[in-house]
């Protein structure tokens, strides 16, 4: 069963449809067949049961706030945990490639801290988006700032921090 969060064609997985089930939502559904629903606002623990694959394409970076980003990915992420499953993350590529504040090698230590770890990444040079394959894992991190639960993080991924100078974009996801 796939719950893709943030999907723009209903069919994604249609030639798959003999052994994928698919629930496509979108915060502004423009296809009759998504139904319109803010991802954020659901309870992952409560429906963690109902989905094998949770596909969050475009969700971080609507999320307006870089803490936000952090805490909601995706519903509460360390909910999704629960899971046991797989997680899908796609991003502009220049949100890793090009930002002060986020590289590939901080993406990998914000889903690791959140209980995820990396299964594939796939881009290509000069294309335009980054896909990040992720299952759940186990959460175990240790630091001294802010918590998740009941773990500490540490405080490079809960403050913003420059990994790159010149001209760069903003993009940042804190925990």
């Amino acid at each position: 069963r796939a719950f893709p969060a943030g999907a723009l064609k209903p069919d994604n997985y249609d030639r798959y449809r003999s052994w994928i089930s698919n629930t496509p939502i979108d915060l502004r559904s423009r296809h009759p067949l998504i139904k319109q629903q803010d991802f954020l606002q659901i309870d992952v623990a409560t429906n963690a049961g109902q989905w094998h694959m949770l596909s969050l394409s475009f969700v971080l970076n609507f999320v307006l706030q870089a803490r936000d980003r952090g805490e909601n990915h995706p519903g509460d992420v360390s909910d999704s945990r629960q899971l046991r499953t797989l997680s899908d993350i796609v991003l502009p590529l220049p949100y890793v490639q090009n930002s002060r504040y986020l590289d590939f090698q901080r993406l990998t230590q914000i889903l690791a801290a959140v209980g995820f770890s990396i299964v594939k990444e796939r881009h290509k040079q000069g294309g335009k988006l980054i896909y990040v394959l992720c299952r759940a894992e186990q959460l175990s991190v240790s630091g001294e700032q802010t918590h998740l639960g009941e773990e500490t993080l540490p405080s490079e991924l809960t403050a913003k921090r420059t990994l790159r100078t010149g001209d760069r974009n903003n993009f940042v996801i804190l925990l």
